[in-house]
């Protein structure tokens, strides 16, 4: 109880002084400052490279010239990606 007494007299007394009073506000500040509202995190969008009708014809060409279905399947998941990062980028 007397560390608490003494504390309480040493800050009392400090508070009377201007470094006391700055140091009262500088906590204020500092306390407060944790309740300011922020903007919320955007979200970072991937960017979606576009391909020419060639590039499509030359892809489907290839697909039909060697069928794979473990290469059909990891397409079907880059469209799917490509549908998220589109559906990212609407406002």
């Amino acid at each position: 109880m007397r560390v608490r007494l003494e504390t309480w007299v040493m800050v009392t007394r400090a508070i009377g002084t201007g470094l006391g009073i700055a140091m009262v506000v500088l906590c204020l500040v500092v306390a407060l400052s944790g309740c300011a509202t922020s903007r919320a995190p955007r979200a970072v969008c991937p960017v979606i490279v576009p391909y020419s009708r060639a590039d499509d014809r030359a892809l489907e060409s290839a697909l039909k010239a060697h069928p794979s279905p473990i290469v059909s399947r990891y397409l079907r998941d880059y469209a799917g990606l490509r549908d998220q990062a589109r559906a990212c980028a609407q406002p």
